[in-house]
């Protein structure tokens, strides 16, 4: 398994030989294996937060043979995952038929509770990738008077939200597994008790060391 490397794009040799038979220029076959491997990605979106590349390979090596894996990663901290990735199938047929199984169905991927999503990938997405023809970026602070903000804004506002019922989640299950553990505590000390408060030879060793009697 050769995982996602922007700086070293493996183009299938056989697509290269059949582009330069048909007489393409650099640029041309540039553009076409470009356009050869957006059709075989997709990006896998609601992912837990400490997804790993071995276990998000796991879930969709059912559906096909997954050539690559980039999980993105939160600029503020690199080595945090922000629950999206961008996954190379082997061809664009299993990156088909993984969104239509993830649209239609319920999809759990590293014990996140709440189902994974799939899309199908876009050009935007490889922005960085030395396939994609350079162009010039221009990043700045949005406002929210401008347009495009208001799309900006509540996709961020529905990302915080998913944090926080993530959360809630995660904090209401750990707390019915401590009320859990607790109620199994207290059936196992009920059975101790149980099957020694009627134990005659207790009376007898409580009368003979002159022991307070036991509170009923």
């Amino acid at each position: 398994m050769v995982w996602w490397s922007w700086t070293n794009p493996q183009p299938n040799p056989n697509e290269r030989d059949i582009v330069v038979m048909e007489g393409l220029t650099e640029e041309e076959m540039h553009d076409r294996e470009f356009a050869q491997l957006v059709q075989r990605c997709l990006m896998v979106d609601n992912l837990s937060f400490t997804i790993t590349d071995a276990i998000l390979c796991a879930a969709l090596e059912q559906f096909g043979t997954v050539q690559s894996i980039k999980l993105l990663r939160d600029p503020k901290n690199p080595g945090k995952c922000i629950g999206t990735a961008i996954v190379e199938m082997e061809t664009a047929q299993q990156a088909d038929i993984i969104v239509k199984q993830m649209q239609e169905f319920m999809f759990m991927v590293g014990g996140m509770p709440r189902p994974a999503r799939a899309y199908k990938a876009t050009e935007a997405m490889f922005i960085d990738h030395p396939l994609r023809r350079r162009k010039s970026l221009e990043l700045r602070f949005l406002t929210r008077g401008e347009p495009g903000a208001r799309e900006a804004f509540q996709k961020r506002e529905i990302a915080e939200r998913h944090a926080f019922e993530r959360n809630y989640i995660q904090q209401r299950i750990a707390e019915e597994e401590l009320a859990m553990k607790q109620s199994e505590n207290f059936q196992e000390l009920r059975k101790k008790y149980e099957s020694i408060k009627d134990n005659k030879e207790i009376d007898m060793l409580r009368q003979l060391y002159k022991l307070p009697d036991r509170v009923r």
